[in-house]
């Protein structure tokens, strides 16, 4: 059975433009994490193939390619996420078949830390699957406010200790 929001969850924090993939061989897709009142939602922006054919695009013609690429996927994320205004939750999840909810009770533990590149990563592993995340390096601080909103008992890792001086 698919977990689904309850009509009365608010969102509490949210996490932009995060890449993010379920296991080790899934699909990367572009979501907006809403991080609600009794689990998270997964609301796909851009999905993989998208992603892959701007990319050759780009490639097989240059820079200026690239460019025109990166603009359109970025012109589909911000469609997409203005899609979203003044949905429910229930009615995201209808909205693209990609996205999905997440309860907190099924998040068996959470890392979050900073990759060597900077961009922040964050992983939620469940009983049967494990979600890896990547976002931008700034939205490091929403990312601790968030896992610390309901999650911050099940955290692993370096920013464990963080989480819990700041409470």
């Amino acid at each position: 059975m698919i977990a689904e929001p309850g009509t009365n969850d608010q969102i509490r924090h949210v996490i932009y433009n995060v890449k993010a993939k379920k296991g080790m061989a899934g699909a990367i897709r572009d979501y907006d994490l809403l991080f609600m009142d009794n689990g998270i939602l997964f609301a796909c922006t851009a999905g993989a193939l998208k992603s892959v054919l701007k990319a050759s695009v780009g490639a097989q013609f240059g820079a200026v390619g690239a460019a025109l690429a990166q603009g359109s996927m970025e012109k589909d994320r911000q469609n997409g996420r203005g899609g979203l205004q003044g949905l429910t939750a229930k009615q995201i999840l209808e909205k693209n078949d990609k996205s999905f909810y997440l309860p907190y009770m099924d998040v068996q533990t959470v890392s979050l830390k900073k990759g060597l590149t900077g961009i922040g990563k964050m992983s939620f592993h469940l009983l049967e699957a494990r979600y890896d995340c990547e976002f931008s390096k700034d939205q490091m601080d929403a990312a601790r406010a968030a896992i610390g909103y309901k999650l911050s008992a099940r955290m692993d890792g370096p920013d464990q200790m963080t989480l819990l001086r700041s409470r």
